[in-house]
């Protein structure tokens, strides 16, 4: 399995994204604190996808598209 990932700096901000083949149809999941993470269903270009939004700042967007996982990472917004 191979990933890829890009960290952009920008404005004092590190934003993280991560690319990784899903051809052999591998599943992921997410660990997170409950007490101090918000998480919304959300579609990313027709594709479900799920934010995680900590109480710090940081959010974490995942989705599938074809046979990639795609990530980002980092102080982004929903929009």
């Amino acid at each position: 399995m191979a990933q890829i990932s890009i960290e952009y700096n920008y404005m004092d901000k590190v934003i993280v994204f991560r690319q990784e083949n899903n051809a052999g149809g591998t599943s992921r999941g997410t660990f997170y604190d409950s007490e101090d993470t918000v998480v919304k269903d959300l579609i990313v270009n027709g594709s479900p996808a799920m934010l995680y939004k900590n109480k710090n700042g940081v959010c974490t967007l995942n989705w599938q598209l074809r046979d990639l996982l795609l990530q980002i990472t980092g102080v982004i917004t929903e929009e």
